[in-house]
């Protein structure tokens, strides 16, 4: 990683920071120089405004989430295992990065820049590779043949979105019923068995 990369990557990191305390909104370029501990002034060398540091968080992240996803799909090889190792691979990200994942749920989707169509090719191909993980078990006869793939893929992902949402919007969850992992487990029994 060169001298350039580190800085910008310093910068993006700032970025997350800010935001994840402050809200998009209610942040300022001068708010992540400062955490940044740069210039004003070189924060525009790096990024030519607020709205571009946002849409690069959104896309080195989904990149690395993709990253990952593709790891999983090459090192695991029963598909019900895969489908398993997606959810809490997603969630343990958030546990991971709390304020990066806090910063894609609130503050990414309300950007116009995120429905461009680079970035909603970025954006679904997480649930196209899932869907993708759905097939082959179709394939193989160990997941129901009657639902899309793709369908399975929404509501797999929406899920794991959904929970993600509650650990942002209410922290008190965290305690208690709320580990992540104990979530986890309950969230694959329901997906992989149904509620009946």
């Amino acid at each position: 990683e060169d001298h350039l990369e580190k800085k910008r990557n310093h910068i993006r990191q700032a970025a997350i920071t800010v935001f994840a305390r402050m809200g998009y909104y209610n942040s300022r370029v001068s708010d992540i120089a400062k955490e940044a501990q740069v210039a004003y002034g070189l924060f525009y060398h790096y990024f030519p405004s607020k709205d571009d540091v946002l849409m690069d968080i959104f896309q080195s992240a989904w990149t690395n989430l993709l990253k990952g996803l593709e790891h999983l799909d090459r090192s695991i090889e029963d598909p019900v295992e895969k489908v398993k190792a997606v959810v809490k691979f997603s969630l343990l990200e958030y546990e991971k990065n709390p304020d990066l994942l806090k910063v894609l749920v609130m503050d990414v989707p309300r950007l116009d820049k995120f429905y461009s169509e680079e970035n909603q090719r970025l954006y679904n191909r997480y649930f196209n590779k899932v869907a993708q993980i759905i097939t082959k078990g179709q394939e193989k006869g160990v997941i129901n043949k009657e639902s899309s793939p793709q369908v399975i893929s929404y509501l797999t992902l929406g899920a794991v979105d959904a929970l993600i949402r509650q650990y942002v919007y209410n922290p008190g969850i965290k305690k208690g019923q709320g580990k992540i992992s104990k979530m986890t487990d309950q969230m694959v029994k329901v997906l992989i068995n149904g509620i009946l």
